[in-house]
């Protein structure tokens, strides 16, 4: 489940910053979940890049979050951090950071929609 855990340091200021431009009025709580957790809804970011491993460019998971406020103030400050990257020529021009919602129960329900799909696929031959 999310634990929240109070931000400290540098970045703090900055996530303070981008939330009073946002209008929001609360300390700043870094309260990550994990991405893979279905059982809560979480905003999950992610950097499109060159995944090594995978020998391709795809969306690496970077961090999930419990409320939109703290996903917003994370792409901004990785964005930054990319932009930043790719201009000293650290990260490629295609790099970009990005993200979305995941609802409760979205990983269980694609499961599902695969299986079926793979069921049907073999049933026709």
């Amino acid at each position: 489940m999310a634990k929240a855990v109070e931000a400290t340091g540098r970045g703090s200021t900055f996530a303070n910053l981008i939330l009073q431009v946002l209008g929001v009025r609360q300390p700043v709580r870094v309260a990550r979940v994990d991405p893979d957790d279905d059982d809560v809804a979480r905003f999950v970011v992610w950097n499109y890049r060159y995944d090594p491993e995978r020998r391709e460019r795809r969306n690496v998971t970077v961090a999930a979050f419990d409320n939109s406020a703290e996903y917003k103030v994370a792409c901004s400050q990785l964005d930054m951090t990319l932009r930043a990257r790719q201009a000293s020529g650290e990260a490629e021009l295609c790099e970009r950071i990005g993200g979305h919602i995941k609802p409760v129960g979205s990983d269980r329900a694609s499961r599902a929609r695969r299986a079926e799909w793979q069921a049907w696929g073999r049933r026709a031959k």
